[in-house]
């Protein structure tokens, strides 16, 4: 049905050229199958996912990457951020599973066929089970460990990609296992989130020295779960200390690692939005940078998740990590929940943002927004208990269903802009000035 326009389209600032817009791919979230992972046991144990599901067949899309990716694409769509299974890959200790190998290149040149430019991850979350019997990224030979795994990958593979991050979020993971105890890995003494930041570190330098050795057009690339971070109380010093010290390493401490063990500055910023929190100065929270994360209401935490994720908040953010001097990929935002309508007004106020700030003189460098899953996935703690994903997937046909989101995405991507009817077609409102 058409729509009577009842004034011209007001031009709006254009998205830069070349700008990557696609939704991320998680290996153990959508794949299926992932059963040599530490997370397929931890999933085992009662109560330990919300809803009480696994991802034994989480979206299928092992088997059904080819057909989704089409999709996307028809949807207009150009990129999407994947990530590898380091379990399935190396199933076990000094093993190489060359038919995971070869179905990642099968990936990789469907995409590449179909027109969409993969960022790759080496790793994301989810570790080999061994390696996490063996004591995981707490374990002297953690590094090591990866760095075979890297070097078997990287060969196959970087011909095919030329975007790399080693390590999604490496510092998100260390709060959501070390200070949290949410996730599984947690280490024994005080000091074990520093030995795992250092083993991190080394792991994402080797991995960049592989890469860029096999190819030297690479680029490696830092990931980071940013929050803008707030005193609670703003006349307190040791709140904004508190603050301070949290939004710190949350947003930039792996970072200036990653520095250092490349000896150089990382290539560009993988910045997935985690929302904005307020924070005060706790003496026993130590695993939490001494600060605990108020919430209204509801008084104080030592958790992060479902963090509310404003705009203002995002913008500050973005141009805090801008500041390192290297391009940014924004890639993800909080889940904004089921409703298709909120989900895409969401992400049109954050849309906003990035086309304003890339248009400004000077421009922030802003290279793609991949704000949600591509596909409805397993969600780590929370099970299936949301569906985040641009395509809807039935739990019991594995049909994909486009939601007004990845049609608004689609369309942006198409067009270089927030057009006003396509706002208000699928956000019920028109894009504000």
């Amino acid at each position: 049905m058409k729509h009577r326009r009842t004034q011209e389209p007001q031009e709006g600032p254009k998205l830069p050229e070349g700008f990557l817009m696609g939704g991320t791919v998680g290996a153990h979230q959508t794949e299926g199958g992932d059963f040599q992972s530490d997370w397929w046991r931890w999933e085992q144990r009662p109560k330990r996912i919300a809803d009480g599901s696994t991802s034994e067949i989480a979206a299928d899309h092992w088997n059904r990457h080819g057909a989704d990716f089409s999709l996307a694409r028809k949807l207009g769509l150009n990129a999407a951020f994947v990530s590898l299974s380091w379990a399935r890959v190396c199933p076990a200790p000094d093993t190489v599973d060359a038919a995971a190998l070869a179905h990642y290149a099968e990936v990789f040149v469907g995409m590449r066929d179909l027109g969409l430019t993969p960022v790759a991850a080496l790793h994301e979350v989810a570790a080999p089970r061994w390696f996490a019997e063996g004591g995981g990224w707490a374990a002297p030979r953690a590094a090591a460990r990866f760095e075979t795994y890297a070097r078997a990958a990287l060969g196959a593979l970087a011909p095919l990609c030329r975007d790399w991050i080693p390590v999604v979020e490496p510092e998100h993971w260390i709060t959501r296992s070390q200070a949290e105890g949410a996730w599984p890995g947690r280490a024994r003494g005080s000091r074990a989130p520093e030995t795992i930041r250092r083993h991190l570190a080394a792991a994402h330098g080797a991995a960049a020295r592989i890469l860029r050795a096999l190819r030297p057009d690479a680029r490696v690339g830092v990931s980071v779960r940013a929050f803008e971070v707030d005193p609670w109380d703003p006349d307190s010093p040791w709140d904004w200390q508190a603050a301070d010290r949290l939004r710190h390493r949350l947003n930039h401490a792996f970072f200036e690692a990653a520095a250092r063990e490349e000896g150089g500055t990382p290539d560009f910023i993988a910045f997935s939005w985690g929302g904005s929190v307020r924070a005060g100065f706790s003496p026993l929270a130590a695993r939490f940078s001494h600060a605990k994360v108020a919430r209204d209401g509801a008084g104080f935490s030592l958790c992060l998740e479902d963090a509310p994720a404003d705009a203002d908040g995002f913008e500050r953010a973005l141009v805090a990590m801008s500041s390192h001097g290297v391009p940014v990929l924004v890639t993800g935002l909080p889940d904004a929940g089921e409703d298709d309508r909120v989900r895409c007004a969401q992400l049109r106020d954050h849309l906003e943002r990035i086309l304003r700030r890339t248009a400004e003189e000077p421009p922030l460098a802003v290279e793609g927004f991949f704000p949600q899953p591509l596909l409805d996935g397993f969600a780590w703690e929370k099970g299936f208990a949301t569906g985040g994903g641009l395509l809807h997937v039935n739990r019991d046909t594995m049909a994909r269903t486009p939601n007004t989101t990845a049609y608004f995405l689609g369309d942006i991507a198409e067009h270089g802009e927030i057009r006003p009817g396509t706002a208000a077609r699928y956000c019920g409102g028109e894009m504000r000035g």
